[in-house]
């Protein structure tokens, strides 16, 4: 039987309230309440899935991979405290310029939770999307982030996310020059045990619980009506160009 990981997008963590009072922007489609991230907990912990860092990606057959992006305040005082009660483990990818910022990790925390058992990776520096960059920058981006986080933890920093999913084998290929192994991507998929790019399930404010429970059991409906939106929007992007295209998607959209 050949492997399946299951790999989990989430952003922040916010009160229902926060979450239905801020719909029409992007960080709110992608925020998701508390309490359906603990129920999100509750179904992995049923169904007895072992919560896997980058290091163990390619050494286990069946399992979940649970990703944050950005490096939200709320990894740390909502999510961090639900994870080890339950014994589980996360990866925390940061966006290393807003790390101490209003709403943001600060390095204390982040060190915090990795000397407790999580992971934290880069998200980039700036946010900015990689495959926008000429090559210069984008080295400048990645080598930066990738050293500044490596002086906060005091350990080797080896997995990206890419910012918005927006990257490709020009990126993975300067990026793995400056010493990356792992890619999380936000292409909806499984993982299956070979290869450097992970796919993403994104969890947002539309996710329901059912979509989560068929993901997690290897059902393919929730993957292929992401993987329609996914596509989509990489059709949409190569025909507009990314600058209307980014236009576009903060103006009436709320992912990215």
């Amino acid at each position: 039987m050949s492997a399946r990981v299951a790999t989990l997008m989430f952003h922040a963590l916010v009160t229902e309230t926060q979450a239905q009072s801020a719909q029409s922007t992007a960080e709110a489609f992608y925020s998701l309440p508390g309490d359906r991230f603990r129920t999100c907990l509750q179904l992995i912990d049923d169904q007895c899935l072992p919560t896997l860092t980058t290091r163990e990606l390619g050494q286990v057959d069946a399992g979940v991979a649970i990703t944050f992006d950005d490096g939200w305040e709320t990894d740390y005082t909502v999510a961090f405290p639900e994870l080890l009660s339950r014994r589980m483990r996360a990866i925390s990818f940061v966006i290393t310029d807003w790390i101490g910022k209003s709403g943001f990790m600060s390095a204390a925390q982040l060190r915090e939770m990795a000397r407790q058992g999580m992971d934290v990776q880069v998200h980039g520096k700036t946010h900015r999307f990689l495959a926008d960059l000429p090559e210069i920058e984008l080295r400048l981006e990645l080598s930066t982030a990738k050293a500044r986080l490596e002086d906060i933890l005091g350990q080797e920093v080896t997995a990206l996310s890419y910012p918005g999913g927006r990257g490709g084998s020009r990126e993975r290929l300067i990026a793995g020059e400056l010493g990356y192994r792992h890619f999380f991507s936000s292409r909806p998929g499984w993982y299956r045990g070979s290869g450097v790019e992970i796919p993403r399930m994104v969890v947002h404010q539309g996710t329901s619980i059912a979509d989560i429970e068929h993901y997690l059991a290897g059902r393919a409906g929730p993957v292929f009506r992401q993987s329609a939106r996914y596509y989509l929007g990489r059709t949409l992007r190569k025909f507009l160009g990314s600058e209307r295209y980014n236009r576009l998607k903060s103006n009436g959209q709320r992912g990215g």
